[in-house]
């Protein structure tokens, strides 16, 4: 592309019959515009429309604090390529459920069965392993917070010798060293979330936990029910608890509450306020801004929000195996339109920057698994096959590369076609429409001199 573009500005400065000082400039300016397209182009990439805060690639559980599941980085479509993968030795398995979280420098984490948090590059490298000297067999974590701080939690465990009902939670740098831990004894950590300043807010059994970043406990809310699930945007802070959905501001004043059964999933915030929670009875609530229920959904396992205010959820059926993948209306919870998927879902739907949208299904009777990828107006563009059931959460890094782990100890890097990638990168197609109009602008401007220039020779 860039050699057809200097040739088209070679024949139009040899028509002109320019000298070689003009030229040379001519082509300084057209690779200067160039190399500050990748740039340019590197910004056009972020999702202006994500408010959502988020400092690390895929830093939490559901991408950010507002629990959205989607990615704010534009790339090309996944093509469904396994780039590469990576295997845990000696039988060792990931975490059930595990999240896996990306940091800004593209280094991926999770965490194993025996205790150990893992980190690799974005090649699939190993980088270091750090053992939290407790089991961690149920973990939710581990989780990305500002400054790449690594956080995990370990639920009940048994880590040998000794079996102990104590609950951690670990902070640790980008390095694998451990930078602080707080022992909560029976008090389990079921939720994390952040603010702008680095501060960390654990949801409890007993309330909610603050912490400053270097670890000192700040305060700790006690609630009358346990902590299901926290949200943070826009300065305020939402909490799911046994029966209600509060709104707090970050002291832990109560602005608003709304009655609900016991949620399943954290609450999930939209662009313009409304707040969204999938009980465990599978109904799907709708909650505006200021506390009122605005419409609630039967039937519903779980959901995402995209771009463009998409709700995409996956609803149950009367077959055991067989799941439904659905838009819905944000305005009335209405289905817009629904895909049949094979298999028991696997928690959380993934969005990425083009309303794309994954889902992970598994098959209880064979023990295989499968993940799915559909356009944003529901078109199934590739399913991919696992001979084994997935038990991680899904991830995207800024390029459109999804991660996964299966059960045989595998994480999987899927995406595009390897010979266009950098490390599972998409191509850069914003980039070279940038190229494109910029040299051609150039091309253009030294048209119009040559004119307004032979103009002027010919009134003389």
């Amino acid at each position: 592309m860039i050699s057809f573009l200097l040739s088209i500005l070679r024949v139009v400065v040899d028509f002109m019959r320019v000298n070689k000082l003009v030229y040379g400039t001519l082509i300084f300016l057209f690779l200067s515009a160039l190399l500050n397209t990748s740039f340019l182009a590197a910004d056009l990439r972020i999702n202006m429309s994500d408010r959502s805060l988020q400092w690390g690639i895929w830093p939490l559980e559901r991408s950010d604090t507002a629990n959205t599941g989607r990615s704010p980085f534009i790339s090309a479509p996944n093509s469904g390529k396994i780039l590469w993968t990576y295997n845990l030795s000696n039988n060792i398995s990931f975490s059930y459920n595990t999240n896996i979280v990306v940091d800004s420098n593209g280094n991926i984490y999770f965490s194993t069965q025996n205790g150990y948090v893992y980190s690799i590059d974005m090649n699939g490298t190993f980088r270091w392993r750090t053992n939290i000297n407790n089991s961690i067999i149920f973990s939710g974590g581990p989780f990305i917070g500002p400054n790449n701080v690594v956080y995990v939690k370990n639920n009940f465990g048994i880590p040998p010798p000794f079996y102990t009902p104590n609950f951690y939670l670990y902070a640790i740098s980008e390095r694998g060293e451990i930078l602080w831990f707080c022992n909560f004894s029976e008090n389990g950590v079921a939720s994390l979330t952040f603010d702008e300043n680095g501060t960390t807010y654990a949801g409890s059994y007993d309330g909610i936990y603050v912490f400053c970043s270097n670890g000192t406990l700040k305060e700790h809310y006690t609630f009358p029910n346990h902590i299901y699930g926290l949200a943070f945007k826009d300065e305020i802070l939402y909490a799911c608890t046994e029966g209600k959905i509060y709104a707090l501001e970050k002291d832990s004043k109560v602005i608003w509450s709304v009655d609900i059964d016991i949620p399943k999933t954290p609450p999930v915030v939209g662009d313009d306020g409304t707040i969204y929670c999938v009980t465990i009875n599978h109904t799907l609530y709708a909650i505006s801004s200021t506390g009122e229920v605005k419409w609630t959904k039967d039937g519903v396992m779980d959901m995402g929000y995209g771009y463009k205010s998409s709700i995409f959820a996956v609803l149950s059926t009367d077959d055991a195996d067989k799941r439904i993948l659905s838009k819905l209306s944000a305005n009335s919870g209405e289905v817009l339109w629904k895909r049949t998927i094979d298999g028991y879902f696997v928690d959380d739907l993934v969005i990425d920057g083009n309303n794309y949208v994954y889902v992970a299904t598994s098959n209880a009777k064979n023990y295989t698994s499968q993940i799915y990828y559909f356009s944003p107006d529901g078109k199934r563009v590739w399913r991919l096959n696992f001979n084994e059931e997935i038990t991680t959460k899904m991830a995207l890094n800024s390029r459109g590369t999804l991660y996964v782990g299966t059960t045989n100890g595998t994480l999987y890097a899927i995406g595009g076609e390897e010979n266009n990638q950098d490390n599972g990168g998409g191509n850069n197609i914003i980039g070279w429409y940038c190229s494109i109009a910029i040299g051609g602008g150039i091309v253009a401007a030294v048209w119009i001199l040559y004119y307004v220039k032979r103009g002027r020779k010919y009134e003389k």
